[in-house]
């Protein structure tokens, strides 16, 4: 009996013992399961924060994208509206003539850009280069841009529909002789995005179509919907297997095996109308489940697997966590960081800028920069970039942080302002940065920097201290409200838009001042003297925009108006007219071969003087010298205004083939009560005589200086005394 008891007993032991050893086993089994439930949970949680993060960067390069497009349609469009054949061939209605001058742009941007239209002010298609034999018809009741360019005349950069398909179009008016004449349309197809967005992104894309606006133009559309939406362009046939009741609440779809999320962004018209999507595909799931599977087999064979399982499990999540982070890396790396100097850039700039309390920031440009690259090749350039950011880094202090901006710039960011607030300091430690030369094999350079700052954390405020630390010729300066540099912009821009407006309406308009005989006050020719007249009638003096229209990329816009407007004016004139430029429309292969074409045009007709102001650049001899052989081959004369002071060079005569010296205005208003001026006039006359040149006095403001201008042997005069600049010519004698 005892016997069987302690057998009982066993037997009730090893029941106790086995059952704690299960509810062990299953509490560890439990435990394991719900810590790697918690762990997985954690682990699709920083997952999905990372697709979310690899996502806004897709999005970011698509907006890089459309602004490059976007971009590239109005830089093509501006070549060829800026063409004067072209808009007077369309504002006269000549199909043909129009065809053949458009023609070589059409056929030189190649597929890409292959819609191109002129469309006149009346909304009737005049010409289609892609297809030249259809026009006369009017789509404005389908595409409502049509119609609201020709009402509003400013330029229209949109994404719709056109009876191509979907296209990216920019809409530029056209305007002869002050006259709204219609419009020029160019469009980019919607694969221009695709294969752009294949070539910067790794990453599955589409983009869908509004369907409702495809079928507006009549089209058939047999193509895959997705919603209302129909499939346009993608890089990936699982595209084309969505369902069409897809919710994009909901951003995984399971195709194929396959387990795809899903973003959409939309894209819209210039009226901020839905018209597109793109989508942007991610399969992340593979690995996941996987992983998944892994856990639930490994519960099943047995508890001590199940650590080692986890383990795997880990590995698995960390083999995809790797993956994904080096995605995330390289996206950053684009766009968070400089190619050349491994800097990080203005993106990562900006950031850092938001999160610093009270920031500081010094701009640094190389001066010249330019120069570099001509001379050396852009090789040497990046090399002087790269070098140049590894000293700067070697000598900043740590607390400071080192960007590299676009093109040529640095700049510098710190949160302890009041450290670096010495003007002094600063402007040590950015000269020590270029103090030591450069050297690029056997090539020794020597670089000069300029610096701005702010210390109230604003990029635009260093940048504008850097811009006027520029223009005095030091190399340092700090933003002060006191230096009145905002006003400065305010005013550029006010003077930016008043230029854009005149050249649009055609109220950019030279005046004409006479250029007399200094004995016989007979007039000889006429210089033609650029003036912008305001909307209310107002002439305004070049003095107010002629150098904002140089920063503003206006200014050989206003230089080609004056010589069309001047050469037309004295056409079977038998006065000569002259027309100021600089060495800078000189240097243009753009305004010299518009110079040349015009002379073309003008010979024996038109009698030209160039006036070439004696500015930098002057100095450029062997481009100057041919500029002035060419254009004496097509009958015309040239002079060099304001010959005496700032960079006059007697070495100029004789070195550059010109008719007619201008003496400068600084020496002519005062000869009669300066002896310097008139030493120096004397000596000018007498050394342009030996040469066989002509001399013309300017800034003759009164009768004293009229008779000593003639006294000196001045051949010509010119100035208010003889008569202003009008928009009239009057050929009655100038007496003194």
């Amino acid at each position: 009996m005892l016997k069987n008891l302690n057998t009982l007993k066993k037997r009730i032991n090893l029941s106790i013992v086995g059952k704690a050893t299960l509810v062990v086993m299953a509490v560890a089994t439990v435990l394991v399961v719900v810590f790697t439930g918690l762990k997985a949970r954690d682990e699709y949680r920083q997952l999905d924060s990372k697709v979310a993060l690899q996502q806004r960067y897709a999005s970011l390069i698509y907006k890089v994208i459309m602004k490059d497009i976007g971009s590239e349609l109005e830089a093509k469009a501006n070549i060829v509206i800026g063409n004067d054949k072209i808009k007077e061939a369309f504002a006269k209605r000549d199909r043909a003539k129009l065809y053949e001058l458009a023609k070589p742009f059409y056929e030189s941007y190649g597929t890409r850009f292959k819609l191109m239209a002129f469309i006149g002010s009346d909304n009737i298609h005049f010409l289609r280069m892609q297809e030249p034999g259809k026009f006369g018809d009017n789509l404005s009741a389908k595409r409502s841009v049509i119609a609201e360019i020709n009402a509003e005349h400013k330029p229209i950069y949109s994404f719709e529909p056109t009876i191509y398909g979907l296209s990216f179009v920019y809409l530029a008016p056209v305007f002869y002789e002050g006259k709204y004449i219609g419009f020029f349309h160019i469009g980019a197809d919607v694969a221009t995005l695709q294969n752009r967005l294949d070539d910067y992104l790794s990453a599955k894309t589409a983009i869908l179509f509004d369907s409702g606006a495809i079928q507006k133009f009549g089209k058939g559309d047999d193509k895959h919907k997705i919603g209302d939406f129909s499939l346009v362009t993608y890089n990936d046939p699982f595209f084309g297997k969505i369902p069409k009741d897809f919710n994009f609440s909901n951003p995984s779809v399971e195709l194929e095996h396959k387990t795809m999320n899903l973003s959409e962004y939309n894209i819209t018209d210039h009226k901020g109308r839905l018209v597109a999507k793109m989508l942007f595909a991610l399969n992340i799931k593979p690995e996941i489940e996987s992983a998944r599977s892994s856990i639930f087999q490994a519960i099943f064979f047995s508890l001590p697997m199940l650590i080692g399982i986890f383990a795997v499990l880990r590995y698995t999540f960390g083999i995809l966590m790797e993956r994904i982070a080096k995605n995330e890396e390289d996206l950053k790396e684009q766009l968070y960081f400089d190619s050349i100097t491994g800097l990080p850039n203005r993106f990562s700039l900006k950031e850092e800028l938001e999160k610093i309390e009270n920031p500081f920031i010094v701009l640094v440009n190389i001066d010249s920069f330019k120069e570099i690259n001509d001379l050396y090749g852009f090789t040497v350039g990046d090399f002087v970039l790269s070098s140049l950011a590894q000293k700067i880094n070697e000598k900043l202090p740590k607390r400071l942080n080192l960007y590299k901006l676009s093109a040529d710039e640095f700049a510098i960011v710190g949160d302890e302002a009041g450290k670096y607030q010495s003007e002094e300091k600063m402007e040590r430690l950015v000269a020590s940065f270029a103090k030591e030369a450069m050297y690029y094999e056997e090539n020794k350079m020597l670089i000069s920097l300029t610096a701005g700052a702010s210390f109230d954390g604003k990029p635009e405020h260093a940048d504008m201290a850097l811009k006027q630390a520029k223009k005095r010729h030091i190399p340092y300066l700090v933003y002060d409200k006191g230096l009145d540099i905002a006003k400065e912009y305010e005013n550029n821009i006010k003077w930016t838009a008043k230029l854009r407006e005149a050249i649009a309406e055609d109220r950019i308009v030279p005046f004409y001042q006479p250029i007399v005989d200094a004995r016989s006050g007979k007039v000889e020719r006429y210089e033609a003297l650029v003036r912008l007249i305001e909307s209310n009638g107002t002439v305004v003096s070049p003095y107010f925009f002629l150098e904002i229209s140089k920063k503003a990329k206006l200014y050989q816009s206003i230089t080609k108006t004056v010589i069309t407007k001047a050469l037309k004016k004295f056409e079977n004139s038998k006065h000569a007219v002259s027309i100021n430029i600089s060495t800078e429309d000189i240097l243009s292969l753009g305004v010299k071969e518009f110079i040349i074409q015009k002379l073309i045009e003008a010979k024996g007709k038109t009698k030209i003087i160039f006036e070439i102001v004696e500015s930098d650049g002057i100095e450029n001899y062997a481009d100057v010298s041919s500029f002035i052989a060419e254009v004496k081959r097509h009958g015309a004369q040239v002079a060099i205004d304001d010959f005496g002071t700032g960079y006059s060079n007697f070495e100029h005569l004789l070195r550059l083939n010109v008719d007619y010296i201008k003496i400068d205005g600084t020496l002519i208003k005062n000869i009669t009560i300066d002896k310097s001026s008139e030493v120096i006039v004397e000596t000018i006359v007498s050394f342009a005589k030996k040469l066989g040149l002509k001399t013309i006095a300017e800034f003759v403001h009164s009768k004293e200086v009229m008779e000593k201008v003639a006294e000196l042997g001045i051949d010509y005069s010119q100035g208010f005394y003889l008569s202003e600049p009008k928009e009239e010519l009057s050929d009655r004698p100038y007496l003194p």
